[in-house]
C-alpha cells in the first residue's frame, strides 16, 4: 500500500465506527444537555435534577469539554457528540502525522483510536488528543507544551497518569500535575460514594487508554524499536478484538439507530412524575429519553456505575420491596430484551415484579410496573 493509503483506511475506519452508538453515548449527550440548559437559563446546577434520584454531580469529569458541547447544542442537538468526535478524529490524524513518521506508527496509532469511538468516550477521546498534541509540542522543543497537557488532565484523570512521565522529565510540572492528581482524587471519591464503580473495567481502561496517551513519546525514548513494534501491535491486537466483540454483541435495536428509532422508543410512555428504576439496555437509552422535568431516575448516566445498581439479585419479594420503599421507588422500568454485553434485570427482580406489581405500560423492548409504596407486599 502507499504511503498514504494505509493511514487514511485507518482513519476510515474511525470515522465509520462512529454511526454505530457505543455504550457511553447517553450518558454524554445528557451531560452535554445539562450543560446547555445551565447555559441557556443562566444558571449553576451542581446536581442533574433527572438522573441518581437528582443526585448525580455535574461537574466532574471533562467540564471543559461539556461546555463546550452545550454551546454547540444550539446548533447540533442530539449529534453534539459524534460531531465533536468527529472533528476530534481528523485532528488527531494531522498529529498523528507529525508526531509519527513511520507508516506503520501512523495506521497502529489511528487504529487505536477506535477504542475512543466505538463506545463513544467523548471526554476521555477529547484528552487523549491533548495528549498527543502534548507529545507533538514536546518533541519539538516548544515552550507551552504543558498548557495542551494542563487541558487534558483538568478534562480526565487517566491522563494524570501520562502527565507523570512529563513530571518525570521536568520536575517544574510536578506541582501542575500535583494538583490535578489531587483535584481528581478528590471528585472521585464523591463520584464512587454516590455511584459505585465495576473495578475490573475501570483499571482495564485505565491501563490501555495511559498506554495510548503515552505511544507517540515512547517511540522516541531509548528503547528497541523491536519491542515498541511487539508492543504497538499487541495494543492493536487487543483494541480491535475488544471492539469486535462488543460488535458482536450489540444491541438489534441499537443497529437500527438511536436517533431515529429511539424517537418512537417511549413515543406511547404514560405522563408519569416520581422516582423511576430503570434496568436498561448496555447504553442506556433511558438515561438520555427521561430528561423531563417531575421525573427522576434512581441510578446515574455512568455505565461502569450502571451494573452494580441494577444486575443484584433478590432473596424474597419482601427484600425487593423494602429497597423500593427506602430509595421511594414509585414506578420500574425493565428492558425485555437486554443482556447481551451484560445481563439485564436478575431473574429474581422479573420474577418479583411480574407477580406482585402492576404493568402500567409495555411495548417490545420495555415494561414499566407501578410500585405500590404503601403495605406489605403480599
Amino acid at each position: 500500500m502507499g504511503k498514504l493509503r494505509l493511514p487514511t483506511l485507518a482513519l476510515i475506519l474511525v470515522l465509520v465506527s462512529q454511526l454505530v452508538p457505543g455504550i457511553d453515548l447517553t450518558h454524554h449527550l445528557e451531560t452535554s444537555r445539562v450543560y446547555h440548559e445551565m447555559i441557556a437559563q443562566g444558571r449553576v446546577l451542581l446536581k442533574n435534577p433527572y438522573l441518581l434520584a437528582g443526585q448525580q454531580s455535574t461537574f466532574t469529569y471533562g467540564i471543559p469539554f461539556y461546555t463546550v458541547a452545550g454551546i454547540l447544542w444550539y446548533l447540533t442537538g442530539r449529534f453534539t457528540i459524534d460531531f465533536l468526535m468527529f472533528l476530534t478524529s481528523l485532528l488527531s490524524f494531522f498529529v498523528v502525522r507529525r508526531v509519527i513518521k513511520d507508516v506503520g506508527y501512523q495506521t497502529m496509532a489511528l487504529v487505536l483510536l477506535w477504542g475512543f469511538v466505538v463506545p463513544d468516550s467523548y471526554i476521555a477521546y477529547s484528552a487523549n488528543f491533548f495528549l498527543w498534541l502534548t507529545a507533538y509540542l514536546y518533541l519539538e522543543g516548544k515552550r507551552h507544551y504543558h498548557i495542551p497537557l494542563a487541558i487534558a488532565c483538568l478534562t480526565h484523570p487517566f491522563s494524570v497518569a501520562v502527565g507523570l512521565y512529563y513530571a518525570y522529565k521536568e520536575k517544574k510540572n510536578i506541582i501542575l500535575i500535583g494538583i490535578f492528581l489531587l483535584y481528581h482524587l478528590i471528585i472521585t471519591f464523591v463520584f464512587t460514594s454516590q455511584e459505585g464503580i465495576v473495578l475490573p473495567n475501570i483499571i482495564n481502561t485505565l491501563i490501555a487508554r495511559v498506554a495510548i496517551g503515552i505511544f507517540p513519546v515512547l517511540l522516541y525514548e531509548n528503547l528497541s524499536k523491536k519491542i515498541i513494534r511487539i508492543v504497538s501491535v499487541g495494543l492493536v491486537v487487543l483494541v480491535s478484538i475488544s471492539n469486535g466483540v462488543l460488535f458482536l454483541l450489540i444491541e438489534p435495536m441499537q443497529i437500527r439507530g438511536f436517533y431515529e428509532e429511539y424517537q418512537t422508543l417511549f413515543k406511547t410512555f404514560p405522563s408519569i412524575s416520581g422516582n423511576m428504576r430503570a434496568v436498561d439496555y448496555d447504553y442506556l437509552p433511558s438515561a438520555y429519553y427521561f430528561h423531563r422535568k417531575g421525573l427522576t431516575i434512581n441510578t446515574g448516566s455512568f455505565f461502569e456505575s450502571w451494573i452494580p445498581h441494577t444486575r443484584r439479585k433478590w432473596e424474597s419479594a419482601k427484600e425487593y420491596q423494602q429497597h423500593l420503599e427506602e430509595h421511594h421507588i414509585d414506578y420500574v422500568l425493565i428492558c425485555k430484551r437486554c443482556g447481551t454485553v451484560f445481563p439485564g434485570a436478575h431473574p429474581t427482580e422479573k420474577a418479583i415484579l411480574s407477580s406482585h406489581y402492576p404493568t402500567i405500560w409495555k411495548n417490545q423492548y420495555y415494561k414499566l410496573y407501578r410500585i405500590h409504596r404503601v403495605g406489605q407486599v403480599p
